[in-house]
């Protein structure tokens, strides 16, 4: 969770499923540039045979980067990935899952109107609890594209 209240999308490998995405054509310096601004990703090479990305002119690369998290994504209560949502139906569904209660009387930090829920973030005890939940077991999953998307 960012101190803005963001909950980042990020991407992982469910085979046999596909996904629309933005692609950018970045030369090395972009790259770079890209690689120092985003501590929380890290960029990863892919094989397109393994794990394909075809572009809407059915162009099929060799190979392409990929910006996965760092850090893992989110799971549901019984360990799946969750989808990619909108903020404010993420917010929804993780204060509906009882997930984040910290506020008194057991209240979701998740739970209310999507801009005031992206304010809880700016309180101290907010932040040291996101960064405790969002690394404790079961809560999240780590990305592992080496296996599935390697070739």
């Amino acid at each position: 969770m960012s101190k803005a209240g963001h909950i980042a999308a990020a991407p992982y490998p469910l085979m046999g499923e596909c996904t629309a995405v933005w692609l950018s054509w970045l030369d090395d310096v972009q790259l770079m540039a890209r690689d120092e601004s985003e501590p929380n990703y890290r960029r990863i090479q892919l094989d397109g045979e393994a794990c394909p990305l075809v572009m809407d002119h059915g162009e099929r690369p060799e190979e392409f980067s990929l910006f996965t998290s760092r850090w893992g994504v989110l799971t549901d209560v019984d360990g799946g990935k969750l989808p990619f949502l909108d903020q404010p139906a993420l917010f929804g569904l993780l204060a509906g899952s009882g997930t984040g209660d910290l506020l008194e009387e057991g209240k979701s930090v998740f739970d209310g109107p999507p801009e005031l829920v992206a304010e809880q973030p700016a309180v101290p005890s907010v932040q040291a609890w996101a960064m405790e939940w969002f690394s404790s077991p079961g809560l999240a999953a780590p990305v592992d594209f080496d296996g599935p998307c390697a070739g």
